[in-house]
């Protein structure tokens, strides 16, 4: 079972506000290779091939781009191994978990979680599958 850590940021907004948010981490670092994952590289796109990926894709279905988040894409790659966090702290005191859920239980994850090894290869598969399968594209 990994352990989490809470991360905390202050974003400055563009009309002058502070907004502060915070995320849940695993504690990656602890996890043993082989055990926990397999793989962990995952090969880096350039931004023009990103960009002429979409521009294929744009043309074809007249569809229109506004905005892409790829730091929020680590989250969508599927686990394919087993993987167990302990509760993140304070989830009893915001009413999520009761002291006998966090004593008897704990998370299993199904995708992939900021700090996970290999959260890269795991978005790098689920994105040329996509790629692949639904767009009809070659690697």
């Amino acid at each position: 079972i990994m352990k989490t850590k809470w991360m905390f940021t202050k974003k400055d907004e563009h009309d002058g506000s502070i907004r502060y948010k915070s995320r849940c981490c695993s504690k990656g670092y602890e996890a043993v290779p082989g055990k926990d994952y397999k793989e962990s590289f995952s090969p880096v796109a350039s931004d023009t091939s990103i960009r002429i990926g979409f521009c294929i894709y744009l043309w074809n279905d007249d569809f229109v781009a506004e905005m892409i988040d790829i730091s929020a894409a680590f989250l969508e790659g599927t686990i394919r191994v087993e993987t167990y966090i302990e509760w993140p702290e304070g989830m009893k005191e915001m009413g999520f978990a009761s002291q006998d859920d966090i004593d008897k239980y704990c998370i299993q994850l199904l995708k992939s979680m900021y700090g996970n090894v290999d959260a890269a290869i795991r978005f790098f598969k689920t994105y040329s599958n996509h790629l692949i399968d639904n767009m009809k594209m070659q690697q």
